[in-house]
């Protein structure tokens, strides 16, 4: 497993992810896009949220692992728990402010109903490159997500430049709404790298 995460008290992400955008050797000696290992590790402790009895859970800070593969705009699917605690799964553009990852949506969508009820969710992205048997490496990031009202049109811009191209007008409307932006601190991080 290329991401490991312990259980209560501490949370240690250990990891090693492609980064760049060129081609390269992986660690397989192989030819892969986009192939410079790099290893993070990160320590960050839960504690008690004064007067509640739930815990906190402190944004962790964004790794440089998955602030390289945010960079290079992968496609999140976003899981949000339905009222029936059905998942509930959507495609994202994301991005990273203030050590938390960001989607904007402009209408008012279920992943936004469902958050405002829990604010549990799993973000997955895949890596782009693959492990010696083949298989795609990916990131689950866990976390709780709020909410804000406004500024989804100009997240969404700035992400279209990442996602379609640096010359790109998005929303392509000529008065968005002011949506919401999806902000998630990162509770824990999984997933298959180089190491899995």
């Amino acid at each position: 497993m290329g991401w490991v995460v312990p259980g209560a008290g501490a949370m240690v992400i250990r990891s090693t992810l492609s980064e760049g955008s060129g081609w390269g050797k992986g660690w397989s000696g192989r030819p892969c896009r986009g192939r410079t290992d790099v290893t993070v590790a990160v320590v960050r402790s839960l504690a008690p949220l004064s007067g509640t009895g739930r815990a906190y859970h402190p944004s962790m800070p964004i790794s440089p692992v998955l602030l390289r593969l945010v960079e290079r705009g992968p496609v999140a699917h976003v899981v949000t728990i339905n009222v029936d605690n059905s998942p509930q799964v959507s495609l994202a553009w994301i991005g990273i402010e203030d050590d938390e990852l960001v989607i904007g949506t402009l209408p008012n969508q279920v992943k936004l109903r469902n958050i405002r009820r829990d604010p549990r969710v799993a973000v997955s992205m895949v890596t782009g490159a693959r492990n010696a048997y083949g298989l795609d490496e990916y990131l689950v990031v866990y976390g709780r997500a709020r909410l804000t009202e406004g500024g989804a049109a100009d997240l969404l811009g700035r992400l279209a430049r990442v996602y379609l191209g640096p010359d790109v007008r998005f929303p392509p409307m000529p008065d968005p709404p002011p949506g919401w932006v999806i902000r998630i601190a990162v509770d824990r991080i999984v997933g298959v790298g180089p190491e899995g």
